[in-house]
């Protein structure tokens, strides 16, 4: 029990002193005390991926044009490898709620990434928000940092306004 407590309390102070605790996302990397740190010309390709949403474009095309720009991932040793972007990672990517200096730890937490160092957002939290079509703003914006947990029960609008009809672009409903 008490390794457990202290592993939270290890973990809940490095993101307030800005670090970032998990492996470097696309787009950064992390700098010797654990803040992430723009990727050159990967940072400007993954701000390519909004900006294609924004336009309208499909996760496959999204991925298609990562793919044809030879994209390479930064390895931990600062080397970079070729990776091949798929519509499931491009989904994850315009998810997550770190590109927009949003990072959640423990039961609850938010921490703005932006107010603690000089942190570089790849986008906006209003072109976040509008690519993500949440409507409650920024509380929305928190819970999608959180993600599902496990045991969390599964609510009928899980991909609300994310299926977009590939003929009309209208966004799709689901249900359970």
């Amino acid at each position: 029990d008490q390794l457990s407590v202290n592993v939270t309390r290890g973990i809940r102070h490095s993101i307030e002193d800005g670090e970032y605790i998990n492996r470097s996302i696309h787009g950064y990397f992390k700098d010797t005390q654990q803040r992430l740190r723009p990727d050159g010309r990967n940072f400007t390709l993954i701000r390519d991926v909004f900006r294609l949403r924004i336009e309208g474009k499909t996760f496959d095309a999204i991925a298609k044009y990562l793919n044809s720009q030879h994209y390479e991932r930064i390895q931990t040793d600062g080397t970079h490898k070729p990776f091949k972007f798929y519509k499931q990672g491009i989904q994850k990517i315009l998810r997550n709620p770190i590109y927009t200096g949003v990072v959640s730890y423990g039961e609850g937490n938010i921490a703005d990434l932006t107010e603690m160092y000089d942190f570089t957002p790849l986008v906006s939290v209003e072109d976040f928000i509008k690519i993500n079509n949440l409507t409650g703003g920024n509380k929305e914006l928190a819970k999608l940092a959180y993600g599902y947990r496990k045991g969390e029960e599964v609510k009928a609008d899980l991909l609300r306004g994310r299926v977009i009809c590939s003929e009309c672009g209208e966004p799709r409903s689901a249900g359970i």
